[in-house]
């Protein structure tokens, strides 16, 4: 079975549960970024939107029925979480990037002008936000991370209030008798501008830039700045550019967390149909990274079955189907910077001591972007070496270390080419997973995904 025309505005992770559950490969178009015109994304109906998903799923998955279906804050290591259980995954928001056209030319404004960047947003958010009573939107402005495309694009997130309808008769037609509802609960904070109840405004996003120092500046960002040439003065600060005085709050981070409502809302649901229903709670978006790895751990185990090596996934989530079938478990990081590295350290040691016989064989695959050596990187910015060499700590020899497309220590692809590289990415990791056989394994219970959220340092609630 092979997964086309699928790829929407955030549902990478999404998708790569579905293809994990069912073996798939995806097929990408050439174009990856989910860009869509500003007059498009601004009749967006949110209700809709969540049909438009569950008739993906209905036709790939017909009238299967699922012991475990996870809802709520999505990452890579949630999406391998979800792989381990046979478990679809529900996001808790949709990510829209309008982008700004005449004709056939992008209209490319200062990626430093915050003041445009909200405007330009409220004139999209403001009518979905009254037309969608479910959801909650936030504006998301990163000049560091994101800054080669803010000139032309926005990104924003609409996040459910509460279940949409069509994902209530989703699990009603496909959670089993006795089956059990999972709520990924992230809600690491992160400070955003209170533009009303409904709508927020994030400056800056992960890895190792600190969130204040987005806001006021800080030294390091003004060498960067320097370093690329940019103008820069001190900070970016949605109060102090003409539009509002808005308040300043620390809630949940627009691209790793989940609005704290729709997890009430769900355990409501769940009570008055009488299902089963699990939290996962973490306030650190980055330790549901190894909740994939304890999973698939314990499913290899019971399966009496070794696990044959570590696979780290950077931002992708392009093993999506190989560790089923390589047994390699995965470790994913949110981001190339230096703050994911010190995580993905943190990680692998814990993971090689807790299973001193594990092989000492790896597997690495990466987003191709924002990398030192690139003529665009962060000012948190790491080399492609340091990965590698931070893998080959682990692994037996240099021919044990697997590194999915990229050949030699540097990664130099300019925006184009980055495009072009994701969906080689995914082919790649595919057919190296397609080497070994789909092997039959034990299903997982309640029992083994306390113990796997446990060893990762995640709180576990019951209904």
């Amino acid at each position: 079975m092979k997964l086309t025309d699928f790829y929407s505005s955030s549902l990478t992770f999404t998708q790569h549960v579905l293809a994990g559950i069912t073996d798939s490969e995806i097929k990408f178009p050439v174009m990856y970024l989910p860009i869509q015109r500003a007059k498009k994304v601004a009749k967006l109906d949110m209700e809709q939107k969540a049909r438009w998903l569950m008739n993906k799923f209905e036709d790939v998955l017909g009238n299967r029925k699922f012991k475990y279906i996870v809802v709520g804050a999505p990452s890579g290591g949630i999406s391998q979480f979800c792989t381990a259980l046979d478990a679809p995954f529900l996001p808790c928001h949709f990510l829209q990037v309008p982008i700004y056209r005449r004709y056939k030319f992008l209209l490319s404004n200062d990626p430093d002008d915050i003041a445009n960047y909200y405007r330009a947003s409220m004139e999209i958010i403001d009518p979905i936000i009254k037309n969608n009573e479910n959801c909650n939107a936030i504006m998301h402005y990163d000049p560091i991370h994101d800054r080669p495309i803010v000139s032309t694009c926005h990104t924003l997130r609409f996040k459910y209030r509460y279940l949409p309808e069509a994902y209530q008769e989703f699990i009603l037609n496909h959670l089993e008798d006795n089956g059990t509802i999972i709520f990924t609960h992230i809600q690491q904070t992160w400070p955003q501008f209170i533009v009303n109840d409904r709508i927020f405004f994030q400056v800056g996003g992960a890895d190792g830039v600190l969130p204040e120092e987005f806001l006021t500046g800080s030294e390091k960002i003004e060498a960067w700045a320097q370093k690329m040439e940019f103008p820069y003065s001190g900070g970016w600060n949605l109060n102090e550019c003409g539009v509002g005085t808005f308040e300043k709050r620390d809630r949940p981070e627009s691209e790793w967390g989940n609005p704290p409502e729709l997890k009430d809302a769900t355990k409501a649901f769940c009570e008055e149909k009488k299902l089963n229903f699990l939290a996962i709670t973490t306030t650190d978006y980055n330790l549901p990274g190894i909740l994939g790895t304890y999973t698939f751990y314990k499913k290899f185990l019971k399966s009496n079955l070794a696990p044959r090596g570590v696979a780290l996934e950077i931002y992708t989530a392009t093993f999506y189907s190989a560790i089923s079938r390589s047994r390699y478990l995965p470790i994913w990081v949110v981001f190339p910077p230096s703050g994911s590295y010190h995580y993905a350290s943190r990680f692998l040691e814990e993971i090689y001591n807790e299973i001193p016989d594990l092989p000492r064989k790896t597997a690495l695959t990466t987003i191709p972007a924002g990398y030192i050596g690139q003529k665009y990187h962060f000012s948190d910015s790491i080399s492609f070496k340091e990965w590698k060499d931070l893998l080959l700590k682990y692994t037996e020899t240099p021919e044990d270390l697997v590194v999915i497309y990229f050949k030699g220590d540097k990664i130099n692809l300019g925006p184009v080419r980055i495009f072009l590289a994701v969906p080689k990415l995914y082919s790649q990791a595919w057919k190296w997973g397609q080497q070994f056989p789909l092997e039959k394994f034990e299903p997982l219970d309640d029992e083994d995904i306390k113990w796997a959220a446990q060893k990762a340092n995640l709180q576990v609630s019951e209904g």
